[in-house]
Formats: structure tokens, sequence, C-alpha cells
């Protein structure tokens, strides 16, 4: 299962920073250069690619490496999906803990 992409939060950020890739669901708050700032039940800095074209407010979904970005963990996005201006983030974070919590159905 090589091309498996675990899903994470910011708080789950941390346990994966050797994987390949993760893949993040969240809100575009704050655009600045090469770097977003995301809400995914907490702030994460997102370094952007070229191709990325994002809106503030808007939500995606990310997938990309966990990587040290000077103030902390972050994500060196790989790609973009827009899913829209109308995520329920409860769900999204539900959808996470439940990955996790049964793991080896889901990345392992």
């Amino acid at each position: 299962m090589s091309d498996v992409t675990p899903r994470v939060t910011a708080s789950y950020l941390s346990n994966f920073t050797s994987q390949p890739a993760v893949r993040m669901v969240g809100q575009v708050t704050a655009l600045a250069g090469d770097t977003a700032t995301v809400d995914s039940q907490g702030s994460v800095q997102v370094q952007l690619t070229r191709d990325s074209h994002l809106s503030v407010g808007q939500y995606y979904e990310f997938i990309g490496k966990v990587v040290n970005l000077g103030g902390g963990l972050g994500l060196k996005v790989m790609s973009v999906c827009d899913w829209g201006s109308n995520i329920d983030m409860n769900l999204v974070a539900a959808v996470v803990e439940i990955s996790h919590k049964y793991h080896e159905i889901h990345y392992e």
C-alpha cells in the first residue's frame, strides 16, 4: 500500500513526519506569497506550488508532505482539490478520527 495517504488535521501532523504524503482538508484563512494559512481543526501553514490558485474562505483538500516550515510543522503541497465554500468540518474531523481509530483498515 505505498500509495496510502492518511487523513490528518492540524493535531495529527506530528504523527506523520516520515510519511511520504498525507491528506488534509481545511479552509484557507490567509494567503501570503507561496504560503497559505489553513484552518484544519487548528492553524496550519501550507507551502504552495506555482500551480496553486487558492481563495480565502474556500475549503480545499491538500495532499502533501509534513515538513518543518520554520515556525513549526506544516504541509508542503503536492496537489490541491477545491472543495467549495460549504463544508462541515465537524464531519471531516470525525472521518479523520475514525480513520486513525481503525488505522489498520485505512492506512496500514
